[in-house]
């Protein structure tokens, strides 16, 4: 499996990532915010 990393997970992010988990990646995404407030918090771009 291929793996790769996402610097920012703003909306542009988490697209990419959801799209490359799709297609059999393994994906990292970085971000200066924890996971809970990605999932619960304000679209940041």
């Amino acid at each position: 499996m291929r793996k790769i990393l996402i610097v920012g997970a703003g909306q542009s992010g988490l697209q990419l990532a959801l799209g490359l988990q799709s297609r059999g990646y393994e994906v990292t995404l970085m971000s200066n915010r924890t996971a809970d407030e990605i999932r619960t918090g304000r679209v940041m771009s």
